[in-house]
């Protein structure tokens, strides 16, 4: 059985789909939990950089190296074959482009607002991504013309999204909408925190838009690998220059810091395939899923509290919108 036969059968599909939204999902909890082994408080920034960079460089590395073992991509299996690929400004120019967007700029957002947040709100709010990615895209191409079911769904996401700022409401203090405006989301969302977060989507979001154009040219693993790379070098520089550092006092800091750049190069490469032999809109729709794998690992990783209605909300809307989204 190839790997064309493979990745296309249902079963499969939807095994590697939940494979790779429960990998994203998990990232929530992990991250957040090196921050407590790694000693990196939440204002500080260079650390928490430097923890972001050396895990996408990492990351980078492996996905390369799973391109090249499992021959993902021919134009890398030769070194004549991959100078004359990638040898060249275009594929570095668009390397560069990318990893700013999708690696350095999203993951400083994200890893600086996620350190100043819950894990259930990371979760959640990421779902965004998706908003901005649909809103773009009617902006970006022609041929992707708003639809009344994809507005809906933006809608949906975005009250779930909002819906989550008030899981810590004591309902039972609120007699007016006032009170519910100033006991909920005023004191719960934080620019550093749930702010970062939101604009950490809103990079990633362009990211996709320039990713869909340069994948029309390139491998896509390939091109990840080498985006994750040179954007977590980046982040890594920085963080080192700037004074940051990470205090691996024990091996469980390691393995939270090896999981987490395996996830990546796992998760990237699993669902680039799959896209490359299925309608992404088959694929995409698992995306849901990925903010209840959040949730729930944040609830029990984290001990958060995950056992309320406004949680339960807020997920139902996301998800309900994001199926929504991917509808054609």
């Amino acid at each position: 059985m190839n790997t064309a036969t493979i990745f296309k059968k249902p079963k499969f599909i939807v095994l590697f789909a939940v494979i790779c939204t429960f990998l994203w999902g998990s990232a929530f909890p992990f991250v957040k939990t090196g921050y407590k082994l790694m000693s990196i408080e939440s204002g500080d920034i260079s650390s928490t950089i430097l923890f972001a960079g050396v895990r996408f460089l990492t990351a980078g590395i492996i996905t390369l190296i799973i391109c090249r073992l499992f021959k993902l991509d021919k134009n890398i299996i030769t070194t004549k074959a991959f100078f004359s690929s990638y040898g060249n400004k275009k594929f570095i120019t668009s390397c560069i482009i990318l990893s700013l967007f999708m690696t350095s700029l999203q993951y400083t957002c994200f890893y600086i607002g996620l350190s100043n947040a819950s894990g259930v709100n990371g979760s959640i709010i990421n779902s965004s991504g998706t908003i901005f990615t649909v809103i773009l895209a009617f902006i970006v191409y022609k041929s992707d013309k708003p639809t009344l079911i994809k507005l809906l769904g933006c809608l949906l996401s975005f009250i779930g999204i909002l819906a989550i700022n008030f899981r810590t409401v004591d309902l039972n203090a609120v007699h007016s909408l006032s009170d519910l405006g100033r006991n909920a989301g005023l004191e719960i969302f934080t620019m550093q925190g749930e702010g970062l977060l939101f604009f950490a989507s809103l990079s990633a979001a362009v990211g996709t838009i320039f990713n869909k154009n340069y994948t029309q040219t390139y491998n896509p693993i390939t091109l990840t690998g080498f985006q994750l790379a040179f954007g977590g070098l980046c982040l890594t520089i920085i963080g080192l220059l700037t004074g940051g550092s990470l205090n691996f006092s024990g091996v469980k800091a390691v393995l939270v810091l090896i999981y987490l750049s395996i996830l990546s190069a796992i998760a990237i490469t699993l669902w680039s395939t799959l896209l490359k032999y299925n309608n992404a809109s088959k694929v995409s729709v698992f995306k849901f899923l990925t903010p209840i794998f959040g949730v729930l690992l944040s609830g029990l990783i984290l001990r958060e509290n995950i056992l309320n209605i406004w949680v339960g909300i807020s997920l139902l809307l996301t998800c309900a919108g994001i199926v929504l989204m991917q509808r054609k």
